[in-house]
C-alpha cells in the first residue's frame, strides 16, 4: 500500500490503483487500501467503480457515515 501512496504523489494514478489492487488481493480485509483505491478511482473519474470499495470501508466503520 505504501507502494501506492507513493505512485500517487508522482502523479502515476493508474499504477497507484493497480498496487492497491494488489494489497486488496493479498488481504482482502484491508479496509484502508479500499479506502485509498476508492479515492484514487474518484480522482482518475471513475467515481462509479468506487462503490464496492465504498461499502466495504462503511461496513468496516460504520461510525464515519
Amino acid at each position: 500500500m505504501n507502494r501506492g501512496n507513493a505512485l500517487v504523489l508522482l502523479d502515476r494514478g493508474e499504477e497507484a490503483i493497480a498496487s492497491y489492487d494488489k494489497a486488496i488481493a493479498l488481504a482482502p480485509d484491508f479496509v484502508e487500501a479500499h479506502y485509498l483505491r476508492a479515492i484514487q478511482l474518484i480522482a482518475s473519474g471513475r467515481a462509479t467503480q468506487t462503490l464496492s470499495d465504498l461499502d466495504r470501508v462503511l461496513a468496516a466503520m460504520p461510525g464515519i457515515a
